[in-house]
This record gives structure tokens, sequence and C-alpha cells, in this order.
């Protein structure tokens, strides 16, 4: 699969594919219902503690599929990063698993109290409203290297 110069040669559409199969899993969210739920009370202007917690919480697990998506496959299997993104654009983008009418309410003090208690807050927020490719090669890798560091101290 790998080839010498660290690429795959498994055709970019392909690793699209594969991509988009793991990226659907956000729709696996164990607590969907709730999510709605919480989602549409936040949009209607209900702010409530729990109502947060559980949008972000949901935020958390795109975030952690976001992550383990890129660790394993851009970092470990040497996919094209590019591809990831088109992967997040046809499925997260358009099934409107990015809330971007919830950017604005990121600097509140509710949203910001409740972030906090996540332990990589800002996969939380990219699991929320998204990102750009840059910022996705940029946590992903830092990601990677701790995964790394702690495969090498076990």
């Amino acid at each position: 699969m790998q080839r010498g110069d660290n690429t795959v040669s498994i055709p970019f559409n392909e690793q699209v594919r594969i991509l988009q199969n793991e990226l659907f899993k956000t729709f696996d969210y164990i607590a969907i219902n709730d999510f709605y739920h919480a989602k549409y009370e936040i949009l209607n202007g209900n702010r409530d503690i729990k109502n947060i917690t559980e949008v972000l919480m949901r935020a958390n697990y795109n975030g952690i599929l976001a992550r383990i998506t890129y660790y394993k496959y851009i970092h470990k299997l040497c996919f094209d990063s590019r591809a990831l993104w088109d992967a997040l654009i046809t499925v997260w983008f358009f099934n409107n698993v990015w809330i971007y009418e919830l950017e604005p309410l990121l600097s509140t003090k509710e949203f910001k109290e409740v972030l906090k208690k996540f332990r990589y807050p800002e996969w939380v927020k990219f699991g929320l409203v998204g990102g750009g490719l840059d910022e996705l090669k940029k946590m992903g890798e830092k990601f990677s290297v701790e995964m790394d560091k702690l495969k090498e101290n076990i």
C-alpha cells in the first residue's frame, strides 16, 4: 500500500471514499436525538448549560472522529490530507454536521465554560463549526506526534 516516497498507491478519489466511510460514523452518535433537541433549543435562544453541554458533546464526538481519522489515514497510512478535506466537505458540510450559526456563541462565557472541560477543545470547535485545511493539518500533526509519543512509552 505504501510506496517508498511516503505516499500511497491508492488513487485520490478512492482515498476520499475510504475517508467518507469513516466520517459517516458521525451519524452513529448514540445520543443524536438529544443533540438535535439541544441544538434546536440553542438556535431558538435557550442557552441553558445542559443544552450547550449536549451540543458540545456531539461536537467532541465529531472532533474525535476527525482526529482519529487524521492519525490513522493521513499520518500513518500517508493518505493525502486534501482527500480528508474533500471527505469532510462532502460528508459533514453537505449534511449540515457543522453548525456555522453557533460559531459566534463559542466566545460567550457559557460556551467557554463548557469547552474548557474537554481535553481537546480545539477539536470540539472543529467538530462543531469546522475550520480550514491548514488548521486541520496543524491540529492533526500535533495530535499525531502526541499519539506516537504515547506508543513509544508503551
